[in-house]
């Protein structure tokens, strides 16, 4: 790939971003082109980093590697941009069972865990304020990111630096000039698709795993007894913007009738229910709800590599619920296959799917 034409980024989610800004970081040109979308589930994503996830309480896939590369990545922008968004956060996670208390009995002398667990005293507030019957365990090393923030921020830069745009790239609009590719009258190096859950609409690609999902935040104000920290039994709470909670999540899978962007009542009311019976000890008050649809992939997710039949165009899709944690190393692996020639990590390949 010629490194002296820019890199043509369709997609401003986090996919896309966290690419452009690890161009940023080596100097290089590029264009990012965005929809500009009100709502995208990179917007309203909850943004945890966790170290310790899932019914099986397993650290979570390369963890001390992708998180260091997520907090390398989000805290130069803050010092580039001059805002604050990746805030360290713990978390506190409340046993749903007697049987999942006992697998972390045992999950918790594995030596891998030790540095992101600390022992949860059986506390008077915990129980008045949150549903804890079998116990719990504090979780530490992890983060969040406020990504509405992040992708705010990293468009005004964007802009001021002339490489952001808002409009729409059809694969049929570009055409192929030599080793570049042609679209407005620019010529570009390389195509790095971003379009997230839209990438379906693509024929060629067609044959990717994708399992979309529409998911639904909840914005509440509810008093928690000073607690900080991300808590989650079956759904979570965690510190958002403006000092209120986020609460979460829904998995809709049947989405398709009403469009991205509107909630079946029934599954906002069983979210209600569970943070009701499951989480939440006290009532809160509901400020607002915001729904979209993530790109999720059947498996292990992600999705990166060459565009097949597609000389010159790379795909970078498909991070799920961890897309935080995931995009900043991701992004840096795409940009060494696609300037160095580096073999793709067979693990996260888009043509393990082929």
């Amino acid at each position: 790939m010629s490194q002296a034409a820019p890199v043509l980024i369709v997609g401003g989610g986090l996919a896309g971003v966290t690419l452009a800004w690890s161009l940023v970081q080596r100097g290089l040109p590029f264009l990012l082109v965005d929809r500009a979308e009100a709502v995208t589930s990179s917007k309203i994503a909850a943004g945890l980093v966790t170290p310790i996830t899932g019914m099986r309480l397993n650290l979570s896939w390369r963890y001390p590697q992708l998180e260091a590369a997520a907090r390398r990545l989000y805290q130069a922008v803050e010092s580039k941009v001059g805002g604050h968004f990746y805030h360290q956060v713990d978390c506190l996670r409340l046993f749903r069972d007697a049987e999942q208390a006992a697998l972390w009995r045992r999950r918790s002398t594995q030596p891998e865990l030790a540095p992101f667990w600390q022992a949860e005293p059986d506390r008077a507030c915990l129980r008045q304020h949150f549903h804890a019957p079998f116990g719990a365990v504090g979780i530490v090393g992890g983060a969040w990111l406020d990504t509405a923030a992040f992708l705010a921020a990293s468009q005004r830069h964007f802009e001021t630096m002339g490489c952001w745009l808002q409009g729409e790239v059809q694969s049929s609009s570009l055409v192929s000039s030599g080793a570049l590719w042609r679209w407005q009258d620019r010529e570009f190096a390389a195509v790095v698709w971003c379009v997230g859950w839209e990438a379906v609409k693509e024929e060629s690609l067609a044959w990717l795993p994708f399992r979309l999902a529409q998911g639904s935040v909840l914005e509440i104000d509810a008093a928690l007894g000073g607690e900080s920290r991300v808590v989650t039994r079956g759904c979570w709470v965690a510190p958002g913007p403006n000092g209120r909670w986020r609460a979460g999540t829904t998995y809709d899978l049947a989405f398709a009738a009403r469009g991205p962007h509107e909630p079946d009542p029934a599954v906002l009311e069983h979210l209600h229910a569970r943070l009701r019976r499951t989480l939440l000890q006290q009532p809160y008050d509901l400020r607002g709800v915001q729904t979209a649809v993530r790109p999720a992939m059947e498996g292990s997710g992600m999705a990166i590599g060459r565009w097949p039949q597609r000389a010159g165009h790379f795909v970078f899709n498909g991070l799920g619920s961890k897309g935080v944690l995931r995009a900043p190393w991701a992004a840096e692996h795409l940009l060494e296959v696609m300037l160095h020639g580096q073999p793709l990590d067979p693990e996260v390949d888009l043509m393990r799917f082929a």
